[in-house]
């Protein structure tokens, strides 16, 4: 009986420091993706030696393309919610499943399309030496390059 109580104070216990470590985390933004990583202040400075005139390229490149990418992220979500209830309706209709399918694939393929091209452009802003760094941090984990792009989920 004892040996029970101790295993549950203990889980209790476990429980309440993982949640105070993840809130903790979660509030200085280290927490993993989509817990406050991206572009904030100080986002291209994994980027060595940027001029001024460099960081505001930069922030207008990133606005814009967060911007498309947002609009990227609405139509997949509709069209995925779409898909959702074609599949579990009593009687599918696989024509318009496949056809839905389709512009889910066409759409993933304009957004990497548009991320590629945001990449090429901020690599026009940068020095042949701070291309070399921010090419090296390309593809580290997903949404976590240097300049924050794919914008976490999409």
């Amino acid at each position: 009986m004892k040996t029970n109580k101790f295993r549950l104070l203990a889980t209790i216990i476990a429980a309440l420091l993982i949640s105070i470590n993840t809130n903790v985390l979660a509030q200085r933004g280290q927490g993993g993706p989509g817990m406050g990583q991206g572009m904030g202040q100080g986002s291209c400075m994994n980027i060595p030696d940027l001029t001024d005139a460099q960081k505001t390229s930069l922030d207008k490149l990133r606005a814009s393309h967060q911007k498309e990418m947002l609009q990227f992220r609405n139509e997949m979500g509709e069209l995925k919610a779409k898909l959702q209830t074609l599949r579990t309706a009593e009687s599918p209709n696989m024509t318009e499943i496949n056809a839905t399918v389709d512009k889910i694939t066409a759409l993933k393929n304009k957004q990497m399309k548009s991320k590629e091209s945001h990449t090429q452009e901020v690599r026009k802003v940068l020095t042949p030496e701070q291309r070399v760094q921010f090419d090296l941090h390309q593809g580290k984990g997903k949404g976590k390059g240097m300049m924050g792009q794919g914008g976490g989920r999409g």
